[in-house]
């Protein structure tokens, strides 16, 4: 309550949620389940989706107050993690935080992005500014547009300046509504790695609601390799639902030029080769996981 305010100003209790974090081979979410203990509004379960199968219990087991259930799987793709972690969460809760493992939280984040909740029914998924340095200046992502093609592009500081609302925000932190996700069947599993966060977006947009940047809300964010394979079979995956054939000619031109640039730079032929590839299984409909990645093996649940 705010000095002598009637009722009517006095703020709304926010709504409860669940968090599921994806992880793969990176240590930084301990880090990020230190920072979710301490929340100032806490959720009603934590559930990790450990790709890898070196997500070590002991280590959080006896430091944390909110219970942490682990789901160990057969590294099926970052969509298929969060799906199957949403799958085991039974609880009434109204929303699903999706983070993946190396994600900051700054404080007083989480409690923006579930205020920014309140503010319409029609925000069906809301992302925060994700910011790449420390200090929480430098915006790495605020949400984006598309270009010829279906061709995702970061929002710039004019965007946001002049309120331009995204198409799609990034898939580090995700705020769904939980009907939404259920409504629209979750995330395509098709992606494995790379635009399931602009797919379920654009599903979101397509079921009537609305994608919503939280700028007030600012998580931090390193970014990770860049996968040429998977950025050009997915990118023609995408267009070829979302756009026409000339957007999508023209977004597969695009991403085989820049991984020639790419190779070129660095005297590698890796990126090229990588697209090329990505290029060949794209046009052949081709999903799931690389065919040269090797997945892990163990499907257990347990209690952390």
């Amino acid at each position: 309550m705010r000095g002598e305010e009637g009722p009517s100003d006095a703020p709304r209790a926010l709504p409860d949620y669940d968090i599921v974090i994806v992880h793969y081979k990176n240590s930084r979410i301990y880090s990020l389940l230190e920072s979710i203990n301490k929340l100032e509004v806490s959720p009603a379960r934590v559930v990790v989706a450990d790709n890898s199968g070196d997500f070590d219990t002991g280590r959080v087991a006896r430091r944390h107050d909110i219970p942490i259930d682990v789901l160990r799987l057969d590294n099926p793709g970052y969509a298929s993690a969060i799906n199957r972690a949403a799958e085991t969460i039974e609880s009434p809760s109204k929303f699903l935080l999706v983070l993946t493992h190396e994600v900051k939280i700054f404080p007083g984040a989480v409690s923006r992005l579930l205020e920014a909740a309140l503010e319409s029914p029609r925000y069906g998924l809301i992302g925060p500014l994700l910011v790449d340095n420390e200090e929480g200046t430098r915006v790495y992502s605020a949400g984006g547009r598309y270009l010829t093609g279906a061709r995702p592009k970061h929002l710039s500081a004019g965007d946001l300046q002049a309120g331009r609302r995204p198409d799609y925000v990034d898939g580090a932190v995700m705020l769904i509504q939980r009907d939404v996700f259920e409504k629209i069947g979750g995330l395509d599993e098709k992606y494995f790695l790379y635009y399931e966060d602009n797919d379920i977006c654009q599903r979101v947009r397509l079921a009537g609601y609305d994608i919503h940047l939280a700028p007030a809300a600012r998580f931090g964010q390193q970014t990770g390799n860049f996968t040429h394979y998977y950025q050009t079979r997915n990118q023609i995956l995408f267009s070829r639902a979302y756009s026409s054939f000339f957007g999508t000619v023209v977004a597969l031109c695009c991403k085989m030029g820049g991984a020639a640039r790419a190779s070129i730079r660095g005297r590698d032929s890796d990126p090229f080769l990588g697209a090329l590839r990505g290029f060949w299984h794209g046009i052949k409909s081709k999903t799931g996981p690389d065919p040269r990645q090797i997945p892990g093996k163990a499907v257990v649940v347990v209690d952390a």
